[in-house]
């Protein structure tokens, strides 16, 4: 690995390396003419030939040796297994093909008493691509953009106090940047109940970027940075958002890229000096749900031990090698592994403990809040990355969902509906009935201080 920059002590690691090389037998998606064909047949072989003998070694099991994980019940273990199943199938030869309604709002994803508002999101000016950013085959592209918020007057009581669709910032408005999980290879952002149960919930605007899935060389990192960096500075430059009044939010992969685009936009700051660039500034929180912060995987973690448990850890392999193709000797990149320490040692979260220089009022550090399931693949990396943050004196909260694997963390609260709802089975089904979920009501007055 080439040395760091020595003149980004900041942030350190600002310099890409310069030894990397393209891995070239990283998976892609499969060509469009193949696509649905592909998953068709794959979608038959799961029928006739996986899915019965799975859930017959499963029930077996579980009245042979009892339940894989302690608190659950017959139904949860064949679901876990099914569905681990599927996840591996679908993506052990080839990728998903392009997600031909990225740019559309199905009738399904719609809920009732919000509204979306769709734009095209230009891409960043090249002046602001620099360091990882920067890469030969991954260039600025414009990306879709959803504008969502409730229907309801602002709950405030001051009917000014939040703007609707695009329209520009009101004084002193929040709003927050989502980025959608899907291990950087599959997900729309409306297609969960995340952003609008939190868009109702906060009675805030919430604009979501769907940014490029890293299927093929062109899209891998750092497209996602790029279209992050689009995202972010649209909503300062063209609507008008302070940049300490935009919160980024993120789950599993959104919340790597939720933490890469703070971390990239603390080094432009670094950098502003050096460019005529219009000054970035930085975001005033950090909403993280079951981030994907450590891309190595490390042996004798819940990356390890809770694979039995979480079905997502079927994707991994081929996610890594997908999104990393670029840089594949290089997992421990803040970009990739912000959990990890830098690999020349350096601070990593000084970007969000930076006041701002000049004027009467000192800015305070960007706050940050994470959530994650005890019995999840990212269980470690949460607690990893919340620990390197509170070292360096990042403002952060992390809250556990107990005995929740990744889905069922994000989907529902489990302690506020252990009497209703006892495994995670039943809160699959019920996220399938209602669009939207009061229990994470007590996560968000937890998250009120990001806000």
């Amino acid at each position: 690995m080439s040395d760091p920059s020595k003149s980004s002590s900041l942030l350190g690691y600002l310099s890409p390396p310069t030894d990397s090389l393209t891995n070239n037998s990283a998976p892609n998606a499969w060509p469009a003419h193949l696509d649905r064909l592909a998953v068709t047949l794959i979608y038959i072989i799961l029928l006739l030939v996986v899915l019965p003998p799975t859930v017959i070694i499963s029930v077996t099991r579980y009245y042979a040796f009892g339940p894989m994980h302690k608190d659950w019940d017959l139904k949860t273990q064949v679901m876990s297994n099914v569905m681990y199943w599927f996840i591996l199938f679908l993506f052990l030869f080839k990728l998903p093909g392009k997600d031909r309604g990225e740019d559309k709002v199905a009738k399904t994803m719609r809920r009732k008493k919000m509204e979306v508002e769709q734009v095209v999101v230009p891409p960043c000016d090249q002046s602001y691509v620099v360091g990882w950013a920067k890469h030969q085959m991954v260039k600025p592209m414009s990306r879709p953009g959803f504008m969502i918020w409730p229907t309801n007057k602002a709950s405030s009581g001051d009917a000014e106090a939040r703007g609707t669709g695009l329209e520009r910032a009101k004084k002193g408005e929040k709003v927050i940047l989502y980025f959608v999980g899907g291990g950087f290879i599959s997900g729309h952002p409306l297609l969960s109940h995340l952003a609008w149960t939190v868009s109702e919930l906060l009675d805030t605007r919430i604009f979501c970027v769907n940014y490029r899935k890293s299927i093929q060389p062109d899209a891998a990192f750092p497209g996602n940075l790029l279209d992050a960096l689009s995202g972010y500075l649209y909503l300062v430059n063209e609507l008008g958002f302070e940049p300490d009044k935009v919160v980024v939010m993120g789950d599993s992969a959104g919340g790597n890229t939720a933490l890469g685009l703070a971390r990239y936009l603390g080094e432009l700051q670094k950098q502003q000096g050096e460019s005529g660039r219009k000054e970035v500034g930085m975001v005033g929180g950090l909403i993280l749900f079951s981030p994907w912060c450590d891309m190595t995987e490390q042996p004798g973690t819940s990356a390890e031990f809770n694979k039995k448990y979480d079905y997502v850890s079927s994707m991994a392999v081929n996610a890594i090698a997908a999104h990393t193709r670029h840089y594949p000797n290089h997992l421990r990149s803040p970009y990739f592994s912000p959990a990890l320490p830098s690999p020349d040692g350096s601070p990593r979260f000084s970007h969000l403990t930076q006041g701002k220089a000049g004027g009467k009022k000192e800015k305070k550090g960007t706050k940050v809040y994470v959530q994650a399931g005890t019995a999840e693949l990212l269980w470690d990396q949460a607690k990893m990355l919340c620990r390197g943050m509170r070292e360096e004196g990042v403002d952060v909260t992390l809250r556990e969902v107990r005995r929740c694997d990744f889905v069922s963390a994000l989907l529902l609260d489990r302690d506020e509906v252990a009497t209703s709802y006892a495994n995670p089975t039943q809160l699959h089904l019920h996220c399938l009935q209602l669009p939207t979920q009061s229990c994470f009501v007590r996560s968000f007055a937890i998250t009120g201080h990001v806000l």
